[in-house]
């Protein structure tokens, strides 16, 4: 359970700010020269996969929940705001070809990186946060493991 401290409740702040500031920005000048647009989309697709987990948890009953919801749909909506201002209201030249290549070519190896790098940080690969349940998802005990009475057949 995560526990609220004011540098966490001062970064939300000075995130949503950063944002608020941008979009304000874009707005006053009419203009969103300056803003990489390949940056934009890849904050959407980073907000929508790290905070997948606005599909399963409830925002009610906590007030930390619906802190984390609201600040977290803000960042998904403002990222996506910012893309359509960029790409229909102040529609401006694009990005050299170049650049978008090589956004491309950083996705496509973050995505290949993701789960090896995951799995050494982490120790070997898990499922859950048990550490009693691995890959297999067997449980068993490391008394078992020590003596020898785990054998491979239930793999």
């Amino acid at each position: 359970m995560a526990v609220f401290n004011v540098f966490r409740i001062l970064g939300d702040l000075s995130h949503i700010t950063s944002k608020i500031i941008l979009m304000w920005a874009i707005h006053w000048n009419r203009s969103a020269e300056g803003v990489s647009l390949i940056t934009q989309v890849l904050y959407i697709l980073v907000f929508c996969t790290r905070y997948l987990d606005l599909f399963w948890t409830s925002p009610f009953g906590r007030w930390m929940s619906w802190w984390n919801f609201c600040f977290k749909i803000f960042y998904i909506a403002s990222s996506a705001y910012i893309v359509f201002l960029m790409t229909s209201v102040y529609a401006r030249t694009r990005e050299r070809e170049k650049a978008w290549k090589f956004g491309m070519w950083c996705l496509g190896g973050a995505v290949v990186l993701a789960m090896p790098v995951n799995a050494i940080f982490q120790k070997g690969p898990r499922l859950h946060a048990d550490p009693d349940v691995y890959l297999w998802n067997h449980p068993f005990k490391p008394s078992e493991v020590s003596k020898g009475t785990h054998t491979k057949s239930c793999l």
